[in-house]
């Protein structure tokens, strides 16, 4: 982290630097105090740091003439020794100041740079709505991040996104909306859509509800064209990116409504999504059928109706504790 600050003060922070330094200072409150006392030093003019070197020095030879017992003809000697240490100890820290504070107005600018990126995160259980600087409003689903700038910029409106989101994206033709997930990018000027793309999860989807949305593989090789009801998939396994129609708007975009929707789920996959609607974790005793898979859809329900409803096609026993679920076949 040393060599991190140390870049910070000499304007040379690489964008994934400047992102590892904010995420430190965010990390620990002791983590920003410490960061605050060394950038604090930027106050001090080379004048005052040469007037507080001048009274420390001054302070070590006074202390030293007073209480160590010397004759005149090694005083001289004396003094000039305990400048040598002084010279050492405080000239070093000296020049390293000097070296890191030279540039006033660039480490402001390069301050700058560790928060102009904005992140909005959602825990498992949670949902989050907001807007964009563009006026563009987002729906954060459980379990999920979405990182953009303060500003966009003049010609483009980028931001990053793991998990799941809704978009409305606000219409501006001259500046298209960019959004990078782990296995595609969506680009579109002005539409709704959804946007699924969780690290654990084998497939990325991309719904369109209104508009029209374009979705290209990070490789760049595959890219299709969304209109109104349209599903793009992409394959985290396969690495192939797939259009198909919506035949469920539930299973997209129910969620966004309180809406829980299985759409030929097999077992597996139905707990993935209980985890993140209701935070819990799941122990299960005993072994369930995987290869049995529902389609099912529950409008705002309670973790207790969806266990119950299960029961039925599963077979099990439950227990909830708490935020721990445990399934006993």
């Amino acid at each position: 982290m040393d060599n991190l600050i140390n870049k910070y003060l000499n304007n040379s922070l690489t964008p994934k630097e400047a992102e590892q330094l904010r995420l430190w200072l965010q990390k620990d409150v002791k983590n920003k105090i410490e960061f605050e006392n060394i950038v604090t030093h930027l106050k001090h003019s080379d004048e005052e740091l040469s007037q507080v070197e001048k009274r420390v020095f001054e302070k070590i030879v006074a202390k030293g003439s007073r209480n160590i017992k010397i004759d005149s003809g090694h005083k001289i000697r004396y003094i000039a020794n305990v400048a040598a240490v002084f010279v050492i100890i405080f000239g070093s820290l000296f020049l390293l100041l000097k070296y890191k504070y030279q540039t006033d107005e660039q480490s402001v600018v390069a301050q700058k740079q560790t928060v102009t990126e904005v992140e909005k995160e959602t825990a498992n259980g949670q949902q989050l709505s907001f807007r964009l600087p563009d006026g563009t409003k987002v729906r954060l689903n459980a379990g999920s991040k979405l990182t953009f700038s303060k500003a966009f910029d003049a010609n483009i409106r980028k931001v990053k996104l793991t998990g799941e989101a809704f978009f409305d994206v606000e219409r501006d033709e001259s500046k298209p909306f960019i959004i990078e997930t782990e296995g595609v990018n969506v680009k579109v000027l002005g539409t709704s859509f959804n946007v699924k793309s969780y690290a654990d999860d084998q497939d990325v989807w991309v719904g369109v509800k209104t508009g029209t949305v374009k979705v290209s593989s990070i490789s760049g090789n595959q890219e299709v064209v969304l209109s109104k009801n349209d599903l793009a998939s992409y394959s985290n396994k396969t690495h192939l990116l797939n259009k198909s129609v919506i035949s469920e708007a539930a299973i997209i975009f129910g969620w966004v409504d309180k809406e829980l929707a299985f759409n030929d789920f097999n077992i597996d996959q139905i707990l993935v999504e209980l985890s993140r609607w209701y935070d819990v974790e799941f122990v299960i005793e005993g072994k369930l059928d995987k290869k049995r898979k529902i389609t099912s859809r529950y409008k705002n329900p309670t973790l207790k109706s969806v266990m119950e409803s299960l029961v039925f096609v599963y077979g099990y026993k439950y227990e909830i504790n708490e935020k721990i679920v445990t399934i006993r076949k």
